[in-house]
């Protein structure tokens, strides 16, 4: 089941001229050209490319928290292109989104258990105080937390806590698409793996349909199912993981996957068995 397709994407991002000064051509960034992509159920897309390829941009545009110049975002087979502000909301259940560095996306102003909470309001998930209660703690716990984290706030945990706390807080719509933007690059080493099986666990539990923007190939290699190579706002390669890794076809890839240290294909095996 096709869950998100993106056709013919064009975004750019420039000055806007002011009185009769005119734009020039240096300060107009084509940051996507015709991107076309698409996310079964299940299935694990990894976007990958340089910083400033684009990756963050179509990320973004595919939830419409950035609005494209052109091109069509259809998800669960439903155009989202123009949908109203109302509408969109709703539509946005179904889709959600982990950010790189969870110090920054979760309020720190708020608890944990209102942080989770807060989809649940918005949406009008569980009505009632209890339910809803008892519904992020079962999140909170799903995500190796515990209960009596609930009442505390973002400052007392850790970055790998928090990012668990920002999955549980994607979860509670019960989404069909999650994009993953950098959702590892901010933690130690140490427990990377660890949030990497979560989300592994989290999709075959599910049938999550996961977009993955990341700079780290040997990441990829891990969870992708598919890999988009991106470049200056254009997809310059795409299939299988293991054909794009195994034989690459354009230079670009080529040049990224040099830098990946120790190019193992045991690593599946590897992370999956660390806890």
């Amino acid at each position: 089941m096709r869950v998100v397709e993106l056709e013919n994407i064009r975004k750019t991002f420039g000055k806007k001229p002011t009185g009769l000064r005119r734009r020039r051509a240096s300060e107009v960034v084509n940051a996507l050209c015709d991107v076309s992509l698409h996310v079964d159920r299940g299935e694990t897309l990894a976007l990958v490319g340089e910083s400033g390829s684009g990756k963050s941009t179509l990320g973004r545009i595919a939830l419409r928290l950035i609005e494209p110049d052109s091109g069509t975002i259809n998800v669960l087979g439903r155009s989202v292109s123009d949908l109203s502000r109302s509408d969109l909301r709703a539509a946005r259940r179904d889709m959600q989104m982990i950010f790189q560095d969870p110090f920054s996306s979760l309020d720190p102003r708020m608890v944990i258990g209102d942080l989770v909470a807060e989809p649940m309001v918005v949406h009008r998930i569980e009505p009632k105080a209890d339910a809803r209660r008892r519904r992020v703690a079962e999140l909170i716990e799903r995500v190796g937390l515990s209960v009596r984290h609930l009442d505390r706030y973002p400052y007392e945990f850790s970055g790998g806590q928090l990012q668990r706390v920002a999955i549980a807080r994607a979860l509670a719509t019960d989404p069909k698409f999650i994009v993953c933007d950098e959702p590892v690059a901010a933690l130690d080493v140490s427990v990377r793996a660890q949030v990497l099986n979560l989300l592994i666990e989290l999709q075959r539990e599910r049938g999550l349909a996961y977009l993955f923007i990341s700079h780290d190939l040997s990441l990829v290699r891990v969870l992708a199912d598919r890999v988009a190579v991106i470049q200056r706002g254009v997809i310059v390669e795409h299939g299988d993981t293991n054909d794009v890794y195994d034989r690459p076809a354009h230079d670009y890839t080529k040049t990224l996957l040099s830098a990946v240290p120790g190019r193992d294909p045991r690593r599946r095996k590897l992370l999956t068995s660390t806890a």
